[in-house]
């Protein structure tokens, strides 16, 4: 079990019971090293500073994985320079790894072509993910770098909606990945194996097709 939070409320007995109750990983919400700027684009005063302390809450967690999950713009996406000055100041921090997605509108009423990198724009941030990993196994240290836009292209894994995992809202809903705004049901009603076989039919790998 992974846990994607933006670190507000994380207190060290909570991020231990967290541990005790399942959880490997966690991945706080960071998608700028600009304190002004992240707060405005959480829409909280003290976001920023809130999740650099659940960083640390973790970190100072025994037996957990700790990341930042990122979350950028277009125009950051843009320039490979500013997201590795990003990846550094991550990096600054003593995370384990830094997991980079762009802006996705994911419903029609929210489509807007301006947001959408090209496939060269894509590639120039997969680019950037294999040389700076490329760098931290030749020190033998470091933190990992993670584009979803690499781990899904059509050249590696592709799209594991609801096949590689799922995703669990905080209500309870479940949706094959958290991309897609729809839910097949709830763990509080259905029991989550059936919930996850029911998606898995609905979402067959090519294997699975074949």
């Amino acid at each position: 079990m992974k846990l994607f939070t933006t670190g507000c409320g994380i207190t060290p007995d909570l991020a231990r019971e967290l541990r005790d109750a399942g959880m490997f990983s966690v991945s706080v919400s960071l998608d700028t090293s600009d304190e002004a700027r992240h707060d405005a684009g959480r829409g909280y005063p003290g976001a920023y500073r809130a999740a650099l302390a659940a960083i640390d809450t973790f970190l100072a967690t025994e037996g957990l994985h700790v990341g930042i999950s990122a979350v950028l713009p277009r125009a950051t996406m843009q320039r490979p320079d500013d997201v590795e000055r990003f990846l550094a100041f991550a990096a600054s921090l003593g995370v384990h790894e830094t997991w980079l997605s762009e802006v996705k509108p994911t419903v029609a009423p929210l489509w807007d072509a301006a947001l959408v990198l090209t496939d060269d724009e894509r590639r120039a941030i997969v680019d950037l993910q294999d040389r700076w990993n490329a760098r931290v196994r030749g020190e033998g240290r470091g933190m990992a770098a993670n584009y979803l836009g690499h781990f899904e292209g059509a050249e590696t894994f592709g799209c594991n909606a609801g096949r590689k995992m799922i995703y669990v809202d905080p209500f309870g809903d479940v949706s094959p990945c958290v991309f897609t705004p729809f839910s097949l049901g709830n763990v509080r009603e259905t029991p989550l194996a059936d919930l996850v076989a029911e998606m898995v039919a609905r979402f067959p790998s090519r294997t699975g097709a074949s």
